[in-house]
């Protein structure tokens, strides 16, 4: 997981326009217009709210997958200390303990509870270059689209953190295209985040 500063640079510098790639030229297919208006989207360079106000994010990791019974404590204290997002790690099951449905449903509930946009996003894919762990994220976010539908004004889907720990940023980016299909082919229309690969992420924090 990288740190705090890290995660503020990647979002402010990089969240924009990865998804611009991921979504525009790379013909992934984009929210349809008129879900725009129910959730986040991006317009340019610049991310949106359901509002069409520009939104940039500011806020912190929270390791819910190693730590569940700080999450809502720290939930809270990042509310409190002028955060107006954090982004949670959770598990599918493949390297920890898998983070149940009910989890999820408690962790989006607290944070719209404490005025906070919630990313969520899967960890156990970190730095593999496997497409398996990939689409593990994936299956795991169409096996609890119940958590994200209807959310898409209070939830970010990171799908899979810093997927792909070697240099090859064709492979990286083929991958998350699939990715992103499925997700969207599975009637999920949250932001979808896409963090760099592992490697990137490491030399620059």
């Amino acid at each position: 997981m990288v740190n705090t500063h890290s995660f503020l640079k990647l979002c402010k510098r990089t969240t924009a326009g990865l998804l611009s790639m991921l979504l525009a030229a790379m013909a992934i297919p984009k929210i349809p217009a008129d879900a725009s208006a129910n959730g986040f989207y991006v317009s340019g360079t610049s991310i949106k709210d359901a509002n069409g106000k520009d939104f940039v994010v500011r806020g912190v990791n929270i390791a819910h997958a190693w730590y569940s019974s700080y999450t809502s404590t720290s939930i809270k204290g990042a509310a409190d200390n002028g955060a107006n997002t954090v982004r949670v790690v959770v598990a599918n099951g493949n390297k920890w303990s898998k983070t149940s449905n009910s989890e999820l449903k408690d962790i989006v509930s607290t944070c719209k509870d404490n005025d906070l946009v919630c990313i969520l996003e899967v960890h156990d894919a970190t730095g593999s270059d496997n497409a398996y762990d990939l689409n593990a994220a994936v299956n795991y976010w169409i096996e609890n689209k119940d958590v994200l539908q209807g959310n898409e004004k209070y939830v970010i889907l990171n799908i899979a953190n810093e997927w792909y720990g070697s240099w090859n940023g064709s492979s990286w980016a083929e991958g998350n295209k699939t990715a992103v299909k499925n997700i969207r082919n599975a009637g999920i229309d949250n932001m979808i985040m896409k963090t760099l690969f592992y490697k990137f992420i490491a030399i620059h924090s």
